[in-house]
């Protein structure tokens, strides 16, 4: 299992320009209604109350990806601010 951490908007582009990208990446759009004024292309849409509802569940069906990477506005403020 890969640490939680930060990944950069450049570094999750990078990820995505891989041609095993859509097998290689799982991007999770937790926000809420945010997502329709624009997300990344490809993204799992799940607002953050539904998620947190059922994390476990969403844990077990992740469990054989590569890479989660979840999108979560307020995620920027805990990793010391907007990047």
């Amino acid at each position: 299992m890969r640490p939680i951490g930060y990944l950069s908007g450049s570094e999750l582009a990078t990820l995505l320009e891989q041609p095993d990208a859509a097998s290689a990446v799982r991007v999770v759009d937790v926000r809420d209604s945010d997502f329709e004024g624009g997300h990344i292309r490809g993204a799992t849409h799940i607002p953050a109350h539904q998620f947190l509802a059922n994390a476990g569940a969403y844990a077990t069906r992740w469990r054989g990806e590569q890479r989660v990477v979840f999108h979560w506005y307020a995620a920027a403020r805990m990793w010391g601010g907007e990047r």
